[in-house]
Formats: C-alpha cells, sequence, structure tokens
C-alpha cells in the first residue's frame, strides 16, 4: 500500500511538471481603436517572452473587423509575425518572421481596424500569447 501511495505521488509530481513545461502563457489585453485609420494602432506592454511556444491571438470581443501582429515596439509598423485578419473570436497562431520569437526578447500585440471607409471608435479584447 505503501508503495502504491508512493507511486502515485511520483506520477502525479511528473504530470504537473509535463503540463507547466508545455503551458502557453496567455496575457488578456483590452484596447480602445480609435477613428480615423492613421493613427489608429494601438499596442499592449511590452513583454519579454520566457519560453518557446506558439504565439496565438484569441478575441473574446469583436464589433469589427481588425488586424493583429505581434511586434518588438508599441504602436510600430515593425511586424515580428504575419498580420492575421479577425472578425470571429476563434484563436489564430501567427507565424513569426525571420530573425524574430526567440526567448528573452520582448514583444507587444497591436491592432489596428481591418477595414475601409469609415468607423466609430471600438474596443477589442481577448488574449494572446507570445
Amino acid at each position: 500500500m505503501r508503495r502504491l501511495w508512493r507511486l502515485a505521488s511520483v506520477l502525479s509530481a511528473l504530470l504537473v511538471m509535463i503540463t507547466c513545461s508545455t503551458m502557453v502563457f496567455a496575457r488578456d489585453y483590452e484596447m480602445q481603436i480609435p477613428y480615423p485609420l492613421p493613427g489608429s494602432m494601438q499596442s499592449t506592454e511590452l513583454y519579454q517572452k520566457i519560453e518557446s511556444g506558439n504565439a496565438y491571438v484569441k478575441p473574446g470581443l469583436i464589433t469589427i473587423s481588425t488586424n493583429y501582429f505581434i511586434s518588438v515596439q508599441k504602436k510600430s509598423s515593425i511586424r515580428a509575425t504575419n498580420v492575421i485578419a479577425k472578425s470571429n473570436t476563434v484563436k489564430s497562431t501567427f507565424t513569426w518572421n525571420t530573425g524574430y520569437g526567440g526567448v528573452e526578447q520582448s514583444y507587444c500585440l497591436s491592432a489596428y481596424p481591418a477595414v475601409v471607409g469609415a468607423y466609430e471608435d471600438y474596443r477589442i479584447k481577448g488574449t494572446w500569447s507570445q
């Protein structure tokens, strides 16, 4: 019985270690996107990437189609990933551009409207991971 208890403890510890090693750190975001289109790009704070894994965005609120990408600088057109146009709340995975995606580099999520023409200020929120 004691041996079975010890085996169960070891297996539980291994399961926790495996789960934590494959976990991607998701961050919440919420941004107010202003009108007009020029100057409308918004970004999260810069966060240091601490582990490798798939970068993604999963909007939780969509009002109009919005373009997302990961950058190395806030409100910058420097793209560390491809641009993903989102008009739904389905999780989408980014592809890192050459030279980006390394651990211990800092990144932010940037967003701007994917519309042509007039729109009203709107709010977006959801989760993302680098």
